[in-house]
């Protein structure tokens, strides 16, 4: 009886411990073992680079593992967004992104679904754009823009992002408000748009404030408004949109978190909780706001909601509009 006892003995406990780790994966106990790649679809230099490798670094000390950050730049973020979708669900892959994510989808037909193939871990940090423009632009202001573009249709260009990105939509959507024609030239992030901007080679940037301002400090880009509901204590003297008389431009923009779908529930939990510790650490907040950020925090459901509304918003824009993004 006991060698019938021990190998059914034998025989059931791989199965339990098999089932046990099973059931630790799916709970998130035992996650992470190893480190996790953090797929930001921009060059280095703008704004998501930026916040992304300051939380990286925090979440990396909650977590226990590395939080490695690969750059994927290209087509308004979707190069960095397949990448994320085809990664195996498991936690190891996880993707920041912008508003550009639900922009672009809204403007083109990505090989992913932007709401079915991810699932939203957080909503990260809220900040805002600024009109850039290059020093030989005769204008001081939205309105003195719009006067000289209006008088100059097609001879000003304008960089962005990437192409279907919030910058170059933000822009096409002001052009559209004010009936005046510019170029576009598309780069591979914030970073190299800007590069452009300092070189003559684009007279224009709508870009993320923290990635603009020093250049404006410096005397380099003149600053023509910013987004925000108030003036930024940091750039007191540039106007809001709004102040400019555009209170419909759309110059805000979020960051948040994905998973490749099918990532367990419980993986999912964990960073969502880890990362609002994270977002409430005084020295992240301090990072986030001298970049012109407020850190953002709550529920994944809450920023799955955030990724839609932007989503259906700029699939509405282009049905009015008809814009096509080639």
């Amino acid at each position: 009886m006991k060698s019938v006892a021990l190998k059914l003995l034998m025989l059931i406990a791989p199965l339990a411990l098999c089932a046990a780790q099973q059931a630790g994966a799916q709970s998130g106990a035992a996650y992470p073992t190893k480190s996790i790649k953090l797929i930001i679809p921009f060059a280095p230099g703008g704004g998501s680079d930026f916040f992304g490798r300051v939380m990286a670094t925090k979440l990396s000390a909650r977590l226990g593992q590395p939080v490695v950050v690969e750059n994927h730049g290209g087509a308004g973020g979707s190069v960095g967004a397949e990448l994320a979708a085809k990664a195996p669900p498991d936690g190891y892959t996880i993707l920041l992104v912008s508003n550009s994510f639900s922009v672009s989808a809204a403007v083109s037909k990505p090989s992913y679904d932007p709401i079915g193939d991810f699932v939203p871990i957080i909503r990260l940090v809220d900040t805002s754009m600024v009109v850039g423009a290059h020093p030989s632009v005769p204008a001081k202001d939205l309105k003195g823009l719009v006067a000289y573009a209006t008088a100059n249709p097609g001879k000003l260009s304008f960089g962005s992002s990437g192409l279907g990105g919030i910058a170059h939509l933000a822009t096409e959507d002001f052009l559209v408000a004010t009936g005046t024609k510019m170029v576009h030239i598309p780069y591979k992030g914030t970073g190299p748009a800007n590069t452009a901007l300092l070189a003559g080679e684009i007279q224009i940037n709508i870009g993320d404030t923290g990635a603009v301002a020093e250049l404006v400090r410096a005397g380099k880009v003149k600053a023509l408004a910013i987004g925000g509901k108030a003036r930024s204590k940091l750039l007191p003297s540039v106007p809001t949109s709004a102040e400019s008389g555009y209170p419909d431009m759309k110059l805000d923009i979020w960051y948040g978190l994905l998973a490749p779908r099918g990532t367990p529930k419980a993986i999912i939990d964990r960073l969502n909780t880890e990362l609002n510790v994270v977002l409430k650490m005084s020295d992240i907040v301090e990072a986030y706001q001298g970049r012109f950020g407020t850190p953002a925090g709550g529920s994944s459901a809450e920023f799955g909601g955030n990724v839609k509304h932007d989503l259906d918003l700029w699939k509405r824009f282009i049905a009015r509009t008809g814009l096509k993004v080639n």
